[in-house]
């Protein structure tokens, strides 16, 4: 399949593809599954009225999108796998810097930064 079968009939998805720098940069979605799965996130962090927030960065060259996918990909697992609702999204953390999300477990708030 190429890139434009893979994102037809996916708002989202076409949205990050638009103008995006990674176009021909590489396989991305590589095949339906993969795709199917980056639906998946894209709807969550829609959801949770985050999609326009990164969006810049999943535009962006393949590695910054990569990047930014793996902080939705934990957030979607801490939330949606392990149960525990996201309760900040970039939570200040120390020096003035941002995390990604943060959330409560146990009464205790968890700061989130992804690496």
């Amino acid at each position: 399949m190429n890139i434009n079968e893979l994102i037809a009939g996916h708002p989202l998805l076409n949205k990050i593809a638009t103008g995006s720098r990674w176009i021909g940069k590489d396989r991305f979605p590589s095949n339906q599954m993969s795709r199917d799965r980056v639906v998946e996130w894209l709807e969550y962090i829609n959801s949770k009225g985050q999609f326009d927030r990164f969006l810049p960065r999943l535009k962006d060259v393949p590695a910054k999108r990569e990047e930014t996918f793996a902080e939705i990909k934990a957030a979607y697992f801490i939330e949606k796998s392990a149960g525990y609702p996201i309760t900040l999204w970039e939570p200040p953390g120390n020096n003035g810097n941002l995390g990604e999300f943060s959330f409560m477990f146990e009464g205790m708030e968890i700061f989130c930064e992804v690496k």
